[in-house]
């Protein structure tokens, strides 16, 4: 087959349309897990503080997982008490509603992040969900436990989303404002 211009071209029409395609996927793959660990660590941190259960219930419970399903992964101990953390950092101003994901243009896709009704003056909200679902968890880790103020974190949380900032970048990337920490 001869190869035109023409064909060239519609070859990397699809080749677009598949990294597209692949990055919306990543995104929504992250978005889901974001929720999965924030409603995860607030059912762990409610069922702790209600049942008075000390710190060693966290290994029972990442072990009850790997029995009821076998090859979990993201659910040792350790990553239990970052999921719980990362709630409880959030929880202040993040809630999880069906009707928030109509509202921030994220319809379609069952429950969504909406902002305290608190704070829905200090940012907005849609930019700010995208942002806050465009950055991984280990992203949002470093955040809650390197920055304490809540405007910072938006500060942050909004910067890596927009730069596209890795883990590395984003920790080398101090506050300009001492009193943010």
């Amino acid at each position: 087959m001869k190869i035109d211009k023409s064909y060239i071209e519609f070859i990397q029409s699809i080749k677009k349309q598949i990294i597209q395609s692949r990055y919306a996927a990543a995104r929504l793959a992250n978005r889901e897990q974001l929720m999965l660990y924030f409603k995860t660590g607030l059912m762990i941190s409610e069922k702790i503080k209600a049942q008075k259960w000390g710190a060693k219930v966290l290994d029972q419970i990442s072990a009850d997982l790997q029995k009821e399903l076998p090859g979990l992964k993201g659910f040792s101990s350790g990553n239990l008490k970052k999921i719980r953390l990362f709630a409880e950092a959030y929880a202040p101003h993040i809630v999880i509603s069906s009707m928030a994901s109509n509202q921030i243009g994220l319809s379609g896709f069952g429950e969504g992040f909406s902002i305290s009704s608190t704070l829905s003056n200090l940012i907005e909200n849609k930019a700010f969900y995208e942002a806050f679902a465009g950055i991984s968890f280990s992203h949002h880790f470093t955040i809650i436990t390197k920055i304490k103020a809540w405007e910072a974190r938006v500060f942050y949380i909004q910067s890596a989303a927009a730069n596209f900032w890795s883990l590395t970048l984003l920790e080398r990337n101090p506050p300009s404002n001492p009193s943010y920490l």
